[in-house]
């Protein structure tokens, strides 16, 4: 069983912001996580923005854990 993931409000914010409001991300964890990859992993330069900014602090797998798995906010 893995661990929910600890994030910060404007974390699950951006989290929810994408997932609910962005059309291209609506209710798609899978496109979510991969434009995730491209900030992150892939090093071509991209961040988060409009709204989901917070989601730069967020390591590849915190990300995922959090989508896939579930995750709690950090007080």
């Amino acid at each position: 069983m893995y661990e929910l993931a600890k994030i910060n409000q404007k974390q699950a914010d951006a989290i929810n912001f994408g997932l609910y409001e962005v059309p291209y991300y609506k209710n798609r964890k899978d496109k979510l996580l991969g434009e995730h990859y491209e900030c992150t992993i892939s090093n071509d330069g991209k961040t988060w923005s409009d709204g989901m900014e917070a989601l730069n602090e967020m390591t590849f797998d915190q990300l995922a854990i959090a989508l896939y798995v579930g995750y709690e906010i950090e007080t």
